[in-house]
C-alpha cells in the first residue's frame, strides 16, 4: 500500500499496484510523471525464468541494478550461487555480458536489452530513465550483435569499487 507523507515523500512496497507483464517480464512503476516527478523515473523489473522480451530503450539514459532475487523467491533461502556469481545475462545490442547482484548496467539511449535469467527463481532489478519517456516500453525483436569498440563498458559491480567513507 502507498503512503504519501508531509512534504510530499511517497512511500511504497516494491510491487504495489498493478504491473505491466509482457512474456517473462513483469514492471511496476513505481515513480514518474504520474507520481508528481518532474524528469526522473523508477520501476521495478522482474525477470521471471527463461529470455526475456527485448526492449528498446527510449531516447534517454537509462540505468538498471540488478537485486538478489524476486519477491516470488523466499528470502530466508541460501543462495545456491557462489558470492559474485552471475545470476543473469543481459544481451545489450545483442552482446552478452553476466550480471550479479548489485550490479549497475547502463542502457544508452536508443539501445535495446534483454535478461536471460537462467535461476529458478525471478529475480528483479530497479530501473531508472531520465527523462522519463512520455510512451510505455517499446517490445521489439532482438537485435543482432552492433559491437562498439570505442564504448565504454556498460557494467559496474560494487564489489569492485572503491569504498568512500562518508
Amino acid at each position: 500500500m502507498t503512503v504519501m507523507l508531509e512534504g510530499g515523500c511517497r512511500v511504497s512496497h516494491m510491487h504495489d499496484g498493478a504491473p505491466l507483464i509482457e512474456g517473462t517480464l513483469r514492471i511496476w512503476n513505481q515513480v514518474g510523471r504520474k507520481t508528481g516527478a518532474q524528469a526522473i523515473s523508477l520501476r521495478v523489473m522482474e525477470f521471471a525464468p527463461g529470455l526475456s522480451p527485448a526492449i528498446r530503450n527510449s531516447d534517454c539514459d537509462q540505468i538498471l541494478y540488478v537485486l538478489e532475487r524476486g519477491h516470488r523467491a523466499r528470502m530466508s533461502e541460501p543462495s545456491e550461487r557462489p558470492a559474485g556469481a552471475a545470476l543473469a545475462m543481459i544481451f545489450l545490442n545483442g552482446d552478452r555480458y553476466d550480471v550479479s547482484p548489485d550490479t549497475g548496467i547502463y542502457i544508452r539511449p536508443n539501445q535495446t536489452f534483454a535478461i536471460d535469467n537462467p535461476g529458478r527463481d525471478s529475480i528483479a532489478i530497479i530501473s531508472s530513465q531520465c527523462p522519463e519517456p512520455d510512451r510505455s516500453p517499446q517490445f521489439v525483436s532482438p537485435p543482432s550483435s552492433h559491437p562498439s569498440a570505442n564504448a565504454p563498458a556498460p557494467i559496474v559491480r560494487l564489489s569492485d569499487q572503491r569504498a568512500q567513507p562518508t
